[in-house]
């Protein structure tokens, strides 16, 4: 058989190209969707033909696409046509805002905000139902906490909802609704297909501006279904590969099915089963074994009882199934390595490579069980610039002794756990989140730039199955690469978080250029 010479589509050159090894590379060739070969400038630029494309990275770094290990990628998305509070820096701020909206909007339709995070701001207090009433009491009004796990709502929309007065994590008098009593609110507020569709595009539009071109996405059906149709209608327009991690709910019918973990292919795969084990720490819902400081009578909300969780866990390993448990606080965190201990002990070994999503709160002693029952870490290291600098929500809520155990990444590489990095959407900002790494405030617990890189790239490919076909650049991998706007090994640790993309190339093509 005649082998055709090889033909790069792209070549870039003039870079430093992100190895996890010693190798030194500054160049890559790209044949059709693929890393054709990766070496000196001199050895790729031999390759070149009359169709190459030829990109000068200009001395920046060449980085494998960034794969956010959780995502709420489509309700992000949608949030971007609601009323923003992120940025707010007081309450009254917010208040305005919302205000304004309503008299702008006149409408008698539901006013949905998100974003608004106490913690940033100097009265350290919730909105309340009450204030909201104060703007209207004839219209809807919901506020999405940053985290997801609360909301408040005015008298109107409270009404409306109509939470029954039972329900954990209802506090009628201030209108907040946490954890049990914000998810039956939600069944309220129906999400139509164009709602979806819409959400997904402008979410695709943002993760190519910050260099994203993989997700493991904390899915429902209904988001499921708007990304298959993207890729049978428009493949075109899909320019982020998707792992799913679908709701405990639907494990019966995931096993009816016989779906088992990695089905699918490298643009739309199912991954894993999800379930909530505790909540949040700013809504005071995180499960911890001593009590919040700022709320003496309160040690957060375990959403799933162990025996619950051994039985979904037992179910879920049985059938193939890899689990990716939310767990934060520390109670919370012994719950899900209790359950797997007793799992574990009983089945048949497959690596299944199972993870706990935040961990925000392990002791040492956990890590290291967390190392022995073979789980992977899926953490959010934006949680750290968002609330772990000193005086932050961490430590006004659990006090400075515990705040200092939130997201020990050293301890975690140091006991070599793959450690994969996401962001939640809190922001969705890779760079943000590498920053936060890099700049722990907690000194003994800060990574390298290329630790952080890894665990925001070939680690999280790892804990989706996928580190033989991307996460790091290599001859044969898929090529999607992003060129840097510098060379991160000649810029400070603190500028790290203004790096973005120059070129983003999805696929093989460019899909990207600023």
């Amino acid at each position: 058989m005649i082998r055709e010479e090889p033909s790069p589509s792209i070549i870039i050159h003039n870079g430093h190209v992100l190895s996890f090894n010693d190798e030194k590379f500054t160049a890559l060739a790209i044949e059709n969707n693929k890393i054709l070969a990766v070496g000196n400038d001199k050895e790729i630029l031999y390759l070149k033909n009359e169709q190459s494309r030829i990109i000068d990275a200009k001395g920046c770094t060449i980085i494998p696409g960034l794969i956010d290990a959780h995502t709420h990628f489509v309700s992000m998305g949608l949030g971007f046509r609601q009323i923003n509070l992120f940025d707010t820096k007081s309450k009254q701020e917010a208040l305005s805002i919302i205000k304004s909206h309503v008299d702008y909007l006149r409408t008698k339709e539901w006013v949905i905000c998100r974003g608004w995070d106490e913690s940033q701001w100097p009265e350290k207090e919730y909105i309340t139902r009450e204030e909201l009433d104060s703007i209207a009491d004839d219209i809807p009004i919901l506020l999405y906490r940053i985290d997801g796990h609360m909301a408040v709502v005015n008298t109107k929309a409270l009404s409306i909802v109509n939470v029954p007065s039972n329900t954990p994590g209802l506090d009628e008098k201030h209108g907040f609704l946490r954890e049990n009593a914000l998810e039956i609110a939600k069944k309220v507020i129906v999400k139509t297909r164009e709602q979806l569709e819409s959400g997904l595009e402008l979410a695709l539009e943002h993760a190519l501006k910050y260099g994203i071109t993989s997700i493991h996405e904390n899915s429902t059906i209904n988001e499921f279904s708007v990304f298959q149709e993207f890729f049978n209608l428009s493949p075109s327009k899909l320019t982020v590969r998707s792992y799913f991690l679908f709701w405990y709910t639907y494990l019966s019918h995931i096993r009816s099915l016989g779906l088992k973990t990695r089905f699918g292919n490298d643009m739309l795969r199912f991954g894993a089963i999800k379930v909530m084990v505790d909540g949040s720490v700013g809504a005071r819902t995180a499960a911890f074994f001593e009590p919040y400081v700022d709320e003496p009578n309160n040690k957060g909300m375990q959403l799933v009882t162990e025996d619950e969780l051994t039985d979904i866990i037992k179910t879920a390993h049985n059938s193939d199934l890899q689990l990716a448990i939310h767990a934060i606080g520390d109670k919370a965190i012994d719950v899900v390595l209790e359950a797997f201990k007793e799992v574990l002990k009983h089945s048949p070994q497959k690596y299944l490579r199972h993870r706990i999503e935040h961990y925000e709160f392990p002791t040492l002693e956990q890590i290291k069980l967390t190392r022995e029952l073979e789980l992977i870490p899926s953490m959010q290291p934006n949680f750290v610039a968002n609330w772990g600098k000193p005086g932050g929500l961490y430590e006004r809520r659990l006090g400075k002794e515990r705040a200092r155990r939130n997201n020990p990444f050293r301890d975690i590489i140091n006991l070599g756990l793959p450690l994969a990095f996401g962001s939640d959407c809190m922001p969705m900002d890779p760079f943000y989140g590498i920053w936060a790494a890099v700049e722990h405030p907690i000194l003994e617990q800060r990574l390298t730039i290329k630790e952080a890189f890894k665990a925001y790239t070939l680690n999280s490919a790892y804990a989706s199955f996928e580190e033989t076909i991307k996460g790091s650049i290599e001859p044969g991998k898929i090529a999607d690469i992003v060129i840097l706007s510098a060379d991160v090994n000649s810029i400070s640790p603190k500028e790290i978080r203004n790096l973005r993309p120059r070129f983003v190339i999805f696929n093989g093509r460019v899909v990207y250029q600023k």
